[in-house]
């Protein structure tokens, strides 16, 4: 892709003009995640989310109703022009954060249309998503509660001592298993049987969910956020 594709957009003069800036019961939280600085937009009134890059943040935090948007974006091509984002993806910021009720502005009608046809594409994938008979979610509850109120909890069980004990609980049960080699092989032969699918089953259940209960505190301990708890059907099976 070459610069002048990444930088311009044909559709630039649709939003060029436009004067947008954040809600003002906006909040911003910045967080490091994975290495990574990120900043995280957050509407009280609606419990709507959005999480901007470094460069995405430099631009939104420049958005007022004095300044049309193409003075933002040239501001931000003055200051860095390296990481400014291009046109497009400027656009495509702006429809994210228009549909996600985070923008305040009065579009004109082509840029209503620019700002629509983004969103009826995410539509789309959604309902895409949505009738899949591979890949569906539902989701139950909002976690984020609880890993707040039991934060100690979580450094304790993502700590290196906890670790530790991990590693060794792996060794002792691989010990185990080589004692036991003989009768582990000979019981997995009725391990499908019919009396003992129920078993087994359960034995998914809780093993899954540790295992995604161990994903949610590491993204916490990191400084993450996690906000949904649900079950997801695979083939009509659920598995949470």
């Amino acid at each position: 892709m070459t610069t002048n594709q990444r930088t311009f957009s044909e559709s630039w003069h649709r939003v060029a003009e436009l004067r947008v800036a954040l809600r003002p019961s906006v909040t911003i939280r910045r967080q490091l995640f994975r290495g990574e600085t990120w900043y995280v937009l957050q509407d009280p009134f609606n419990n709507n989310f959005f999480r901007l890059s470094q460069a995405a943040y430099n631009f939104v935090i420049r958005l007022k109703n004095s300044h049309s948007v193409a003075q933002v974006w040239d501001e931000c091509l003055k200051h860095d022009p390296d990481s400014a984002p291009g046109q497009d993806e400027v656009i495509q910021l702006l429809a994210q954060l228009y549909h996600a009720n985070l923008l305040f502005c009065e579009l004109a009608i082509d840029s209503q249309k620019l700002f629509d046809r983004y969103r009826e594409r995410q539509q789309r994938e959604s309902r895409g998503k949505l009738l899949s008979l591979m890949f569906f979610r539902i989701p139950l509850f909002d976690p984020q509660p609880w890993l707040n109120k039991y934060s100690t909890l979580v450094q304790l069980i993502t700590s290196r001592f906890a670790c530790a004990i991990w590693l060794l609980v792996l060794l002792l049960a691989g010990k185990s298993l080589i004692e036991h080699f003989s009768m582990l092989t000979s019981e997995t032969k009725n391990l499908l049987a019919f009396d003992n699918l129920l078993l087994l089953y359960c034995g998914l259940v809780i093993v899954k969910t540790l295992h995604e209960l161990g994903h949610t505190m590491v993204c916490k301990r990191f400084g993450g956020e996690v906000h949904t708890v649900g079950i997801m059907f695979i083939v009509f099976a659920p598995i949470p």
